[in-house]
């Protein structure tokens, strides 16, 4: 669908003057960077966005450059599968193409926002693209992501994302901790090794009490630089039923270091 014939004029809402000036409005604010919080206007369109759809297509491809990118940036926000084919082709144009591949990430599943970050040359977009499936906070997002962090072509990347995430899935990576899969549980102690969350070298301290996925609790409080996960790691190797355990650890680390040097 080509973005210059998406809407016809018959398409765009009659009362122009009185209810598009609240879409207007948000175009306008969506030209700016950073974009200011407008989510309690988002949310008094509720019920009304797959008629404001059809408003923006015809502004995208009628407007001028900064109002193109405001609309494009309220389409993103509002978009629907009925929009797909117009946020396809904003896909090619460098100047809406990060917010358009957003929007498609976030209307497609999981696997398919994880394909578009394997894909994406530009390493801001893929960052972008991966922190999207750490926002989503179910199982099978926050898996593909660990697939990222496993292989070391993405790591950078996919750590620069979890440092980006405003609500990171805690509890998902602790609970990965534990999974029978080995690549998976170390990925979750590199990611939970990065956030600087006090809380979490105190949890990662109850999972190696506890038993459970002890040996990446104690590569996660390792590879963390938390003044919490050094307190830790000394009271570990003072106790006789964990100092096993810590040097195990610590030997399991310097021979990952070692590989993934090579």
């Amino acid at each position: 669908m080509s973005v210059a014939k998406a809407t016809p004029r018959n398409q765009i809402p009659a009362n122009f003057t009185k209810e598009s000036r609240a879409v207007e409005d948000l175009i306008t604010a969506f030209e700016e960077e950073p974009a200011p919080n407008v989510d309690h206007q988002l949310t008094a369109m509720q019920g009304q966005g797959a008629r404001w759809e059809r408003y923006l297509w015809s502004v995208v491809a009628q407007g001028d450059a900064s109002r193109r990118l405001g609309a494009t940036r309220l389409l993103a926000r509002i978009a629907t599968w009925q929009s797909l084919p117009v946020l396809e082709e904003l896909a090619n144009d460098p100047a809406t193409r990060m917010t358009a591949v957003l929007a498609i990430a976030r209307l497609g599943s999981a696997r398919n926002a994880a394909q578009l970050a394997s894909i994406e040359p530009a390493g801001e977009l893929r960052q972008a693209l991966l922190r999207t499936l750490l926002e989503r906070h179910d199982e099978e997002s926050v898996a593909l992501y660990l697939n990222f962090i496993n292989g070391q072509e993405f790591r950078g990347d996919a750590l620069v994302a979890l440092d980006a995430a405003s609500d990171p899935p805690i509890d998902l990576l602790l609970r990965f901790l534990d999974s029978p899969q080995k690549w998976i549980r170390l990925a979750a102690a590199r990611s939970l090794a990065r956030l600087p969350n006090p809380e979490i070298a105190e949890r990662l301290s109850g999972a190696m009490l506890n038993g459970y996925g002890r040996q990446e609790a104690l590569l996660a409080l390792l590879l963390s630089s938390s003044d919490q996960a050094e307190r830790i790691l000394a009271q570990a190797r003072q106790d006789l039923y964990l100092v096993a355990s810590v040097h195990a650890a610590e030997q399991e680390l310097r021979s990952l270091t070692v590989l993934e040097r090579r």
